[in-house]
């Protein structure tokens, strides 16, 4: 009898965990300011990966494959940026200046780390 009581009471904390994780992915999908931020940092890896992986693929050992395909897969993912920022800008209210620093922020390798704690800031602000 002690595996069942030891497997229960795992199933009940896998459940906790399930649970708190999917309330997270619901209050960051509810808002714009949650979409803004989880697709700031997957088009961001998007960039770091065209640059430090597909780039040096197709210059250093001439592999352009790496670059179509990673920069088709950037270029979708950057565009869906725009958009989410532009739904934030428009739903917040904000002025011009946020939308315009992150998106300049975006076009600086590892400058999307700062837009994240800052958008991570608003995100607690708003609540």
């Amino acid at each position: 009898m002690p595996q069942s009581k030891f497997y229960y009471q795992k199933s009940k904390d896998q459940i906790l965990v399930i649970f708190v994780i999917n309330h997270y992915q619901m209050l960051m999908l509810s808002s714009p300011l949650g979409r803004l931020r989880i697709i700031s940092i997957v088009e961001a890896l998007s960039y770091l990966i065209l640059l430090g992986i597909a780039m040096p693929l197709k210059y250093i050992w001439g592999e352009p494959q790496a670059v179509k395909i990673v920069g088709m897969l950037h270029g979708v993912l950057f565009c869906i940026f725009c958009a989410a920022l532009l739904d934030t800008m428009l739903k917040q209210k904000w002025n011009i200046v946020p939308p315009f620093w992150i998106f300049m922020a975006s076009l600086v390798p590892f400058a999307p780390i700062w837009v994240e704690m800052w958008l991570k800031k608003q995100m607690t602000a708003s609540k």
